[in-house]
């Protein structure tokens, strides 16, 4: 993903008609925590350029600088290569889970549960395929 960006080959365009669809498939998703989207090559970097959807700040979703470590804003992390961020943006959300399942997809949940639930996330979380055990 780029420096100015996040995606050398997806237009921004092309990212807010994904996140329209993500508002529109999960409404209840709350502006108290966020999913990243971020590029492997940064995450392996340890820094770069996210993306949270939905913005915490009830603003439009913008870049920021990822510099390692999750800021207390995200509930889910999705680190995506390039290639797999193009597929998404232009195939949808539909593809989503197949690659989850697949690996091409790596979410890393950073939060409760509880946590997630009240945030309005967990629907998105559950429709992925990830489970949380219960104790």
């Amino acid at each position: 993903m780029d420096e100015k960006e996040g995606s050398a080959s997806i237009e921004a365009a092309e990212w807010q008609d994904l996140l329209q669809q993500a508002a529109a498939a999960w409404p209840a998703v709350a502006t108290r925590l966020s999913i990243g989207f971020l590029g492997r090559a940064d995450h392996g970097a340890r820094r770069g350029r996210l993306l949270p959807w939905p913005p915490t700040d009830g603003g439009p979703a913008r870049w920021r600088d990822y510099r390692g470590e999750a800021q207390d804003d995200l509930g889910l992390l999705l680190v995506l290569d390039e290639a797999e961020a193009v597929s998404l943006c232009r195939g949808g959300l539909a593809f989503l889970p197949t690659m989850v399942r697949r690996g091409k997809a790596l979410p890393y949940v950073l939060r409760s549960a509880d946590e997630l639930e009240a945030a309005g996330l967990m629907e998105f979380v559950e429709d992925l395929g990830l489970v949380f055990p219960k104790h």
